[in-house]
């Protein structure tokens, strides 16, 4: 059978009439369409039958047997629709009924093992990315499937060997390669994460998140200057969530840079967070006078933040003491 080495993921079509059609809980693997009268306004007998619906009505049977059966593709695009918007149980009985239709079908069970995937079942995923592995020993996502549910499952050794795989089939996965950095930071190869991370970024450069991991690695690696570049690039993609703010942050304040960062700790919480995150950088960096006066900010700011702001006070007036 020829290879699928592109089927990175699908764009769901499905129209009004096939949402609605999903709806009725319909069986039948027909064309949709076949011997359909054309004289029949389908779309105002949806909508009838969704009004009695709405209502707690029974469906009227006579509108019921006037609409079309569905086919196994109606099905699959209704799935789609469903995982699109993060429906999961949804879409996986669309998928189920679509291979009622087409069990043979390996689009459909690769979509249906995404749908167990996101939803962490992820023994159920690699059962059905085998199968489409065994239909098609040359479909390229199943084996990145595979690396992703081993990956939470934390078995990094097949994880590494599934994504590996899915790149000799497919180079352009760019999935594979961030997972693969994730795994090589894991080892502490900083040098080899990043690479994964910078071919994930070549081949996908509008993903934010890309960048905020490329620059994570960096930070761990300890090459600071090149990790808040990575942030920067990270929130100008459209990546602003708390986590790059607090990563820019830290990382501006290892290079001294400590109004730069103190802003960004901001941009992530609010004042009195900031003067904490900034104390607790000063403490790590031994700096305990500075330490303390971010920690009685936080403090005076919010008095709800106390515990965890004094907390930390403590801990840097035991430095200070030690240091004298």
């Amino acid at each position: 059978m020829k290879s699928k080495k592109n089927k990175r993921s699908f764009h769901p079509t499905a129209t009004k009439v096939l949402l609605l059609l999903g709806l009725f809980a319909m069986s039948g693997c027909a064309s949709f369409g076949k011997g359909s009268d054309k004289n029949v306004d389908y779309n105002r007998l949806y909508e009838l039958q969704m009004e009695k619906q709405f209502a707690s009505i029974p469906g009227d049977e006579a509108i019921k047997q006037k609409l079309p059966e569905m086919s196994s593709k109606d099905y699959e695009n209704l799935g789609d629709l469903h995982l699109q918007k993060g429906n999961l149980n949804m879409a996986f009985v669309q998928y189920e009924k679509a291979l009622q239709c087409d069990p043979q079908n390996s689009d459909i069970h690769y979509k249906k093992g995404l749908t167990l995937l996101s939803g962490g079942l992820n023994q159920d995923a690699v059962k059905e990315f085998d199968r489409v592995i065994e239909m098609e020993p040359g479909y390229a996502p199943a084996y990145l499937g595979n690396g992703l549910a081993y990956f939470q499952m934390q078995d990094h050794k097949k994880s590494e060997a599934y994504l590996t795989k899915s790149l000799e089939l497919d180079p352009t996965l760019w999935k594979a390669h961030n997972q693969l950095g994730r795994i090589y930071d894991s080892r502490k190869d900083y040098d080899r994460a990043a690479s994964e991370y910078s071919r994930a970024i070549y081949l996908n450069p509008v993903d934010g998140s890309l960048y905020n991991n490329l620059g994570v690695s960096y930070s761990m690696a300890g090459n600071y200057e090149s990790a808040v570049k990575s942030f920067y690039q990270a929130l100008e993609n459209n990546y602003r969530t708390q986590k790059v703010y607090n990563n820019l942050g830290f990382a501006l304040a290892q290079t001294e840079k400590y109004d730069l960062a103190f802003d960004a700790f901001r941009k992530a919480g609010n004042l009195s967070s900031a003067y904490n995150n900034l104390g607790c950088v000063f403490l790590a960096q031994r700096q305990f006078e500075k330490a303390i006066k971010c920690f009685e900010k936080a403090i005076e700011l919010d008095p709800g933040f106390y515990a965890k702001a004094n907390e930390n006070l403590s801990r840097a007036k035991v430095g200070l003491k030690y240091t004298r």
